[in-house]
């Protein structure tokens, strides 16, 4: 916290020895007095923590503290103040706030089609699951049920499971299941 206080104060004073009057009556005397109120909250705040320090009781209180601790947080604002002026910077930002549907749109798409391979999957397996007792149980424990299938199917994408693994319990009902358990995931992992 001194440390920041005094980096703060210090780039304060050199601009206002710089700009001497236009400090004021500049284009950005807002953000000028912005800056002198939060810099002088930083000040009392560490004032009061060097006399709380020193005394060990302080009359103004715990609320002062909160209060002034407070404008810490807005002083996170002087850096957005300091990055606004890059162009490349507010380029990124904009461009991420406009990719914010488009990621959403991907994200249903990528649920329909867990849901749909899903569906699809625990369909075939259902009779061998719920009829036949021979099944084996691995087959059982990740696609018995539609659940299991879609958490099944959402460990395969990330990670969670190894989708040869999966591929090979579903080799244990037809050839078709591992292909399409393929496509599915071939589609998801490079086409997403």
């Amino acid at each position: 916290g001194t440390f920041f206080c005094i980096a703060f104060l210090g780039e304060l004073a050199l601009r206002i020895a710089t700009d001497k009057v236009h400090f004021l009556f500049s284009k950005a005397w807002r953000w000028n007095m912005f800056d002198l109120i939060v810099i002088l909250a930083m000040l009392i705040e560490q004032t009061i923590r060097y006399v709380e320090s020193e005394t060990k009781w302080f009359p103004l209180g715990v609320t002062v503290l909160r209060t002034l601790r407070l404008a810490n947080i807005v002083r996170s604002l002087h850096i957005v103040r300091f990055l606004s002026s890059f162009r490349e910077f507010r380029l990124l930002v904009s461009l991420l706030q406009c990719s914010f549907a488009a990621m959403g749109w991907v994200l249903v798409l990528l649920m329909v089609m867990v849901y749909i391979a899903g569906v699809g999957i625990t369909a075939g397996t259902f009779e061998h699951c719920h009829i036949d007792d021979t099944t084996p149980s691995r087959l059982c424990k990740h696609f018995g049920t539609l659940d299991r299938t879609l958490i099944s199917l959402y460990k395969a994408i990330f990670g969670g499971i190894l989708w040869g693994d999966l591929m090979d319990d579903l080799a244990s009902l037809n050839i078709i299941y591992p292909a399409v358990f393929a496509l599915f995931i071939a589609v998801v992992l490079i086409g997403l």
